[in-house]
């Protein structure tokens, strides 16, 4: 996907659920992302991500990152 003058591999739309008690670091609830040109989504719970050692999707120089809150996404 071109965006100006940079192209993309992949462009992921995503966003998390937190639960955050009061004076506590929020916690991952869940997970959805989207990749705009394959139209592959990704739903995780908190069980699947803390399996992770990782993101569910692909992170390089080639990919795109979108989030609505993203101060709260990259937390």
């Amino acid at each position: 996907m071109r965006l100006g003058s940079v192209e993309f591999r992949e462009v992921w739309l995503v966003d998390f659920e937190f639960a955050a008690p009061p004076g506590e670091r929020p916690t991952p609830v869940c997970l959805v992302a989207r990749e705009v040109g394959s139209g592959r989504t990704l739903r995780l719970w908190e069980d699947d991500l803390r399996r992770l050692d990782r993101p569910p999707y692909p992170i390089g120089r080639d990919c795109l990152f979108v989030a609505y809150y993203a101060s709260a996404e990259l937390g």
